[in-house]
């Protein structure tokens, strides 16, 4: 019988993982019929670039390390939100291909279903009551956080990661073995791989807490306990290290390595006021292409959606009469949270913002309200568990059996079905209609006929800037948080995703085959092809020579001097450094001439013949990652145009090679490796360890 009864157990798992399930299909169906669409970041940003990792690694069997696509080429894998690593992205590579937009409601459902079920199983170890446990992982996975950012890919993605994270922290640190420590940090690297910084930033702040409580709550064995819950952050770490250090360096040229705190907190400051949201949804709002100017609150409805049940509000009194640290921890960070949240209303934020290490890389403040509805969720469960057992112990077994139910339905009908069918997180379009639309290939067909290497500039957001990279036409500008702080000085931002460069001469070296624009244009310069597309009459290839250089080592007055117009692309270049010709001596040629050979986004071979010493210009962005050889020796190339690369060449006949082999990458991953070497060996021997035990008995 108790052989039976231990068989069993996992029924009540099942019951649950079907319930989580099912809400998520039932609240996605309307994206499953094809009656709504995901909006906003999911569509513009996230979806892209899931989509070229997917597609890539499907295709080609490779991840696509470097972007071609956005900004005249970018490290890829140090941009923290493509999700390149994150196992989930390789499961749906391996299921279905591509990850087509169509395809989306698949993996919301996925990790909606994954969020409520961890929810569940953290709540139900702190609370240990059912009924209280489905209360907290329903509140977790539909407040009006999680479903405000539907329109937000990775962070809603990260979000569901939480309640995983944490129960795995929980139970590491109450069984101090090695295993379980390495387990409960591999669930933080999985994390931290689905890739939103500010998330990342936050749950580690969490973990910070929640080994502080967990230590400071355990008298006999807190030097152990504390060892256990730092080494699962740092193994953590180490499991998330082939993201983190490409990431790191990406970061340090980018624009995001100095962030004010007016960019922190302008305009992204939940206020006080909003906090109305607890008792009134605020649902109504229709999610405006561009929301800053018309949103109906403090920031954009996608951050200041708060509801999340009158139920679950009204217990989280209950939960302060519980007995224990989870009160106190979860109480005292979902208080710090909403502080937090207010930004630039309390002084809380700016101190957080001038002393906390890496609190002053992330934008908007009012994203901290993860761990508030993480906490609030968790405390809801807390005193839904408390009245319940209260009953119990009064001998109301069934009453406070219907009590639950009754609770469980109120708070399911309260909090999904005020937010149900909304135009806050969607739009009411078919996905057929955002992507691969007949507006979008008609469109697209007018630039695919040209094969040669170009780029185009769209200035109006014909299509929005990521849909470009999805079609596969590169773009000198896109949608994306990091850009190299030297190529984000060539442009005047002029709307949320669009630019324009600071001369128009600057689109001829970009290899600007094609722009769309409303603007004015010298006709001498560009000719209207229809509408508002125009050709540029005086693009220059995407590779060329020239004999005149100035060297200026100072990257901010190269940046000056083509701001000011100051030079001709086609006979001058701006080097970072003096030039050394490089190649074999070879026989005279009578002209110059330079082919691209192969281009892949690990390849760039050339065969350039030149009369004179000359210097290669590349109107491909300069990184550390490509290197380079000349005639089959390795060489150094030479920064040129404040953020492209050049390579000085000797007269004659030459074979120019570039290959991408990106260092943080590659030191980064086998960090990770060694780490996961770690994981399986420790999981073995806890098996084995298992095993001889069985066998003593």
């Amino acid at each position: 019988m108790k052989k039976n009864n231990k068989e069993r157990r996992w029924i009540p798992y099942a019951l649950v993982l079907i319930f989580c399930m099912g809400l998520a299909v039932i609240f996605f169906s309307p994206f499953l019929r094809g009656l709504r669409s995901f909006v906003w970041d999911t569509q513009e940003f996230g979806f892209p670039y899931i989509n070229l990792v997917t597609r890539t690694l499907a295709e080609q069997g490779h991840l696509p390390l470097w972007n071609p696509y956005n900004f005249s080429g970018y490290a890829f894998a140090g941009d923290i939100e493509t999700g390149m690593f994150y196992p989930v992205n390789w499961l749906f590579t391996l299921v279905s291909g591509a990850l087509n937009f169509g395809e989306l409601p698949f993996y919301f459902i996925f990790h909606f279903t994954f969020g409520a079920f961890f929810a569940y199983l953290l709540c139900l170890r702190l609370s240990k009551n059912v009924f209280a446990s489905l209360l907290g992982a329903v509140t977790f996975a539909y407040n009006g956080y999680a479903l405000g950012h539907i329109s937000h890919l990775g962070q809603v993605t990260m979000y569901m990661w939480i309640p995983a994270v944490v129960l795995a922290f929980v139970y590491a640190m109450s069984k101090r073995q090695i295993f379980a420590t390495l387990l409960a940090g591999a669930t933080l690297g999985i994390a931290l791989l689905v890739g939103h910084p500010n998330t990342s930033l936050y749950l580690i702040y969490l973990l910070g807490g929640l080994v502080l409580a967990l230590t400071l709550a355990d008298k006999t064995k807190w030097k152990r306990t504390l060892l256990c819950g730092i080494s699962a952050i740092a193994f953590g770490l180490m499991v998330a290290a082939i993201m983190i250090l490409p990431v790191m360096d990406l970061t340090l040229r980018s624009n995001r390595l100095a962030l004010s705190y007016q960019q922190q907190s302008e305009k992204f400051s939940l206020s006080p006021s909003d906090t109305l949201g607890f008792i009134y949804p605020n649902n109504n709002h229709v999610l405006d292409p561009d929301p800053l100017p018309v949103f109906n609150g403090s920031v954009d409805i996608t951050q200041n959606y708060l509801y999340f049940g009158l139920l679950p509000l009204f217990a989280l009194i209950f939960a302060f009469l519980t007995k224990g640290w989870p009160k106190w921890f979860f109480g005292t960070f979902a208080i710090l949270a909403l502080l937090l949240g207010f930004g630039s209303f309390t002084p809380l934020n700016r101190i957080f913002f001038d002393f906390i290490p890496g609190f002053n890389k992330v934008r908007m403040a009012v994203q901290v309200m993860a761990v508030f509805f993480f906490a609030v969720s968790v405390m809801a469960a807390l005193g839904v568990g408390k009245l319940l057992q209260y009953l119990k112990d009064k001998k109301q077994t069934v009453i406070s059996i219907l009590i639950g139910l009754v609770i469980l339905s109120v708070t399911v009908v309260d909090i999904i079905g005020n937010a149900y069918n909304k135009d806050f997180y969607s739009a009411p379009k078919n996905p057929a209609q955002v992507y691969d639309s007949v507006h979008d290939l008609g469109f697209v067909a007018k630039f695919k006929e040209d094969s040669s290497p170009f780029r185009i500039h769209d200035e109006t957001n014909a299509i929005s800037p990521n849909k470009w990279m999805y079609y596969g036409i590169e773009n000198i500008w896109g949608n994306g948080g990091v850009k190299l702080a030297a190529y984000n000085g060539l442009f005047m931002k002029t709307g949320r995703t669009s630019s324009q460069p600071v001369t128009d001469k600057l689109l001829d070296f970009l290899n600007v085959k094609f722009l769309i624009t409303t603007r004015d244009l010298d006709k001498k310069h560009f000719k209207k092809i229809e509408g508002d597309i125009y050709e540029n009459i005086n693009v220059l290839p995407r590779a060329y020579l020239v004999k005149d250089f100035k060297i200026e080592p100072d990257v901010n007055k190269q940046l000056d001097v083509i701001k000011n117009d100051g030079i001709d692309y086609g006979s001058l270049v701006l080097l970072g450094g003096p030039p050394v010709y490089l190649g074999k001596d070879s026989p005279s040629v009578t002209g110059d001439k330079v082919t691209i050979t192969n281009r892949n986004d690990f390849n760039l071979s050339l065969e350039v013949s030149n009369m004179l010493d000359s210097i290669l210009v590349i109107s491909e962005v300069y990184d550390r990652g490509w290197q380079l050889t000349v005639d089959g020796n390795k060489e150094t190339f030479l920064l040129a145009n404040a953020v492209f690369r050049a390579v000085p060449l000797k007269a004659g006949h030459h074979v120019v090679e570039f290959s991408y082999n990106p260092m943080p990458v590659f030191a980064g991953g086998i960090i990770s490796v060694l780490a996961l070497a770690m994981l399986l060996v420790a999981g073995l021997l806890a098996i084995l360890g298992k095993s001889k035990k069985n066998d003593g008995k």
